[in-house]
């Protein structure tokens, strides 16, 4: 045989977010400075309300209205199905205040997600489980029934506050030598592995999938990253990561 043929050269490279700042003046850089005003604008205890709210804790003023609504058909009843996105919105604001934090370096950004994370960690740390939502973790158990009209993919909002401790960790905390994220990401990755893996085992795995027609957003790849981190210093959350990872691929797509 001929010589092996060599891979093609590679015509662009990752550039990290923190190695490009944009031209002060621009209006790229007053968009991006818009965007941080934003972030800092919301209330972190508005955010934070339902998830004082499921772990015990006493929250302070009112939740946000919209996808964070928690008043209308009283708490915490899950019966809207809207109110199962609760805390997707948190999860966004994690990675967007850890992006915009490598992204221009405006410390008030990560003085924030740190905030965040503080007090997420906290709320995980009172229900004692791993999990952590703005849900109760009653809502994972009408969705493994097969009560799919009570639930509106609480998997994916998971997926959302997941790869936000992620994005804390890589961005911000992991830098500083806090690895407070990413043991909020390891628990609550370690909790819903073994509930995954409980399912499958009681109902089967064609059960499982049935339930994946219920959308949950990119938990395999959250996963998957949790995994790489956690490899080299507990084996034991980085193989309950990889199992997450797995159990999230639909053999079918209807």
């Amino acid at each position: 045989g001929g010589a092996a043929a060599r891979p093609p050269p590679r015509a662009a490279r990752p550039v990290a977010l923190g190695d490009v700042r944009l031209a002060a003046g621009t209006v790229f850089e007053a968009a991006q400075r818009q965007n941080g005003d934003y972030l800092l604008d919301l209330s972190a205890e508005r955010l934070l309300w339902s998830f004082y709210e499921v772990a015990g804790l006493p929250p302070t003023g009112e939740p946000y209205g919209g996808w964070e609504d928690a008043a209308k058909g009283g708490w915490p009843d899950p019966s809207t199905p809207t109110r199962t996105l609760r805390g997707h919105f948190v999860g966004h604001v994690l990675s967007a205040l850890a992006l915009g934090f490598a992204a221009g370096g405006d410390e008030r950004l990560a003085t924030r997600a740190a905030h965040l994370v503080g007090e997420l960690r906290r709320c995980q740390l009172a229900l004692a489980t791993g999990f952590v939502s703005a849900w109760p973790a009653s809502v994972l158990d009408a969705l493994e029934a097969g009560r799919l009209s009570e639930v509106w993919a609480p998997y994916y909002t998971l997926h959302k506050i997941l790869q936000g401790f992620l994005d804390v960790h890589t961005l911000v905390l992991a830098k500083r030598g806090d690895g407070s994220a990413l043991a909020a990401a390891a628990d609550l990755g370690s909790y819903l592995s073994r509930r995954v893996s409980g399912i499958i085992a009681h109902h089967g795995d064609d059960w499982w999938q049935a339930l994946l027609e219920v959308e949950f957003g990119g938990i395999a790849q959250s996963a998957y990253q949790l995994r790489d981190l956690l490899a080299p210093t507990n084996a034991t959350a980085a193989a309950l990561a990889l199992d997450l990872a797995r159990a999230f691929r639909k053999r079918r797509f209807i």
